[in-house]
């Protein structure tokens, strides 16, 4: 029975929010929100180190990039503060999630009107949570993790819906074995009777310092508590003992301990998608994601376009670019073709359902909804009417919490013109055996198809001219039913 009452409270909750961003919309422009949140990355942090810390060998700078990245992570990017500035702009309700001093202090200078007492509160309080980290932190190292002969290892940090799948990622790079993978701090495992006594010693400082901080409400040094232990930690670690590469991806947020790890070693930052510009020009038109607070030193990048950009992105940053051409998770199941027929592949974006759709602000509005995904479908199918090859979809793992029923039931009933291959199914494969690959504008796999000198096409089922993406220059971006057939009937 609380089970129930559970799932209706939360259902109740979700259905409230997609009536607040479909009113939001309605009445206000949805940059409102995106730019907020922008001038909310500049915001100045200015960290002062307390008591011990001031005798760690740590680099401010290093520390003010965390602590912004950090925020920006755990604050600023979340639907929560979404949900409460549209609150504001609506019914003009005090914001009252947690925020830290300057954050709030730029808000109410804009006449955002902000509860300070509730959100810093609520701030205190996410903050305590990370003083009782550092206490579980402590422990872990201790007692939990495993000693490996981590030499022998690659660390790799990926977010948690692709955790399952990073032992398949693909990329050309053939200094760098990315096989076998350690698990996230599992490598950080002090041992010796002296290095474990100098690490207890040394967390119980740390410690010390977290507890008088959170009494000073200096909460900025009870925040990095948690990664000033593992850095401690891993300066104890012998060199040998420590994973040589270490990759990072989907996340702004570069632990403390990566600055100290990279001065012996690889550390890098790739993306395993480039599908992430608004698809129409805006005023505010940067990189969403809170991507500008990246402070990382090695990209691999995917082609010359992508390091261009990171170039232009980075001016004032000393980075190392390093193209492997395309990043991607795959799998070894095989695709065997059933005919002697062509193979035209497709690759479209699957709509989200529409309770998830009004909770994306996007720069721009929402390329891929429901109507432009059965337009990209029904206009290939047409097309092929003349040509009468095999059509493959590989669609991704259906999930009826996120994507659209309605699309999904469509493609079934299209069962008979279009083979629909299982997701796990390899891209390397299906590319590779395919004649064409016609792709929604713009999907990253289109660049893997032209690693493999496929012909390749974008697909813009709409009469809305959409930018040109800054990492794909040459791949061709067709508009029209007719134009579609012509490029097919040439390639084929």
């Amino acid at each position: 029975m609380r089970l129930k009452l559970n799932l209706y409270k939360f259902q109740k909750k979700k259905l409230i929010n997609f009536r607040l961003y479909r009113d939001f919309k309605k009445k206000f422009n949805t940059e409102e929100i995106y730019k907020i949140k922008n001038i909310l990355l500049d915001i100045k942090i200015n960290y002062k180190p307390l008591w011990y810390y001031k005798y760690l060998d740590i680099d401010k700078s290093f520390v003010n990039n965390y602590l912004k990245q950090k925020l920006y992570k755990d604050f600023i990017n979340k639907s929560e503060f979404e949900i409460d500035l549209i609150k504001f702009f609506l019914f003009k309700k005090e914001i009252s999630i947690p925020l830290n001093k300057s954050h709030i202090d730029y808000l109410k200078k804009n006449n955002i009107k902000v509860n300070r007492l509730i959100s810093t509160l609520n701030f205190f309080y996410c903050v305590l949570f990370s003083y009782i980290k550092s206490f579980g932190i402590f422990f872990k190292i201790l007692f939990l993790n495993e000693q490996l002969d981590n030499s022998k290892f690659t660390y790799f940090v990926s977010d948690k819906e692709n955790n399952e799948k990073k032992k398949d990622l693909k990329f050309n790079y053939s200094n760098i074995n990315i096989y076998p993978i350690v698990d996230d701090k599992s490598f950080i495992k002090v041992t010796g009777f002296y290095y474990t006594l100098n690490y207890i010693f040394k967390s119980f400082l740390i410690l010390l310092n977290a507890t008088y901080a959170l009494i000073k409400f200096d909460l900025f040094n009870v925040i990095i508590a948690p990664e000033i232990i593992k850095l401690e930690a891993i300066k104890l670690i012998k060199k040998d003992k420590l994973p040589v590469n270490y990759f990072f991806t989907q996340s702004i947020l570069k632990p403390l301990w990566v600055n100290y790890i990279e001065k012996f070693f690889n550390v890098y930052f790739f993306f395993y998608s480039l599908n992430i510009m608004s698809l129409h020009n805006t005023k505010n038109d940067t990189l969403p994601y809170g991507y500008k607070l990246m402070s990382w030193n090695k990209y691999l990048t995917w082609n010359e376009n992508h390091s261009k950009w990171l170039r232009d992105f980075f001016p004032n940053k000393q980075i190392n670019l390093i193209k492997v051409g395309p990043i991607f998770h795959d799998s070894d199941i095989k695709f065997q073709k059933e005919n002697n027929k062509k193979i035209i592949s497709v690759f479209d974006v699957p709509p989200l359902r529409p309770i998830n759709y009004e909770k994306y602000i996007v720069p721009g509005g929402n390329f891929y909804n429901l109507s432009n995904s059965i337009n990209f479908i029904q206009d290939i199918l047409s097309a092929n009417e003349t040509f009468k090859q095999d059509l493959v979809v590989k669609p991704k793992r259906y999930n009826e919490k996120i994507y659209s029923k309605k699309y999904y039931n469509f493609l079934k009933l299209n069962n008979k013109k279009i083979k629909f291959l299982d997701s796990n199914t390899s891209i390397n494969e299906i590319i590779k055996k395919s004649k064409i690959v016609i792709c929604m504008p713009y999907t990253s796999i289109s660049l893997i198809a032209k690693y493999y000198d496929v012909p390749v096409v974008f697909y813009n089922p709409t009469d809305i001219l959409i930018k040109k993406s800054i990492f794909i220059n040459d791949i061709d971006v067709i508009n029209s039913k007719k134009e579609l057939i012509s490029w097919v009937k040439k390639n084929l």
